[in-house]
């Protein structure tokens, strides 16, 4: 396999739904059609961050204010996918990542499961070759 000089890194495990910027979610938090959530940036910050002693239950915890936010609806999949190439290759310096996400997680009346799988790869396939001229796999 090739590897850009430019890129140098690879992730071959990252979670979608727990990769999510959390400018991202503290604006989609408040907006305008439910009631904020969170006064601050750092107030959603502190949330979404496990205290002391870790445990995976702390873990999962920030689940359940991430999925809410973003299952069922599709233009919100398809932003966290294109914030997700860009975080990859100009933040993390990425040349190649995998992604894991449980659609069933990810859908709701509105939008189900089989939709969600269709959205996500279009959404990374699509930012990754249009902005940065690279492949995407899931």
């Amino acid at each position: 396999m090739w590897l850009p000089l430019d890129l140098f890194g690879i992730n071959l495990h990252v979670h979608r739904d727990g990769s999510i910027m959390p400018e991202t979610l503290f604006e989609l938090s408040n907006d305008k059609i439910s009631k904020p959530q969170f006064k601050t940036l750092e107030e959603l910050k502190d949330k979404l961050t496990p205290k002391k002693p870790h445990s995976l239950k702390d873990f999962l915890k920030a689940f359940e204010i991430i999925i809410p936010l973003i299952a069922g609806k599709k233009e919100v999949l398809a932003r966290i996918c294109e914030e997700f190439v860009e975080d990859c290759v100009q933040r993390g310096g990425l040349c190649y990542a995998e992604t894991r996400y449980c659609p069933f997680l990810l859908a709701d009346s509105r939008f189900n499961a089989e939709e969600v799988l269709k959205t996500i790869p279009d959404s990374l396939n699509q930012e990754a070759f249009k902005r940065f001229k690279k492949e995407t796999r899931h």
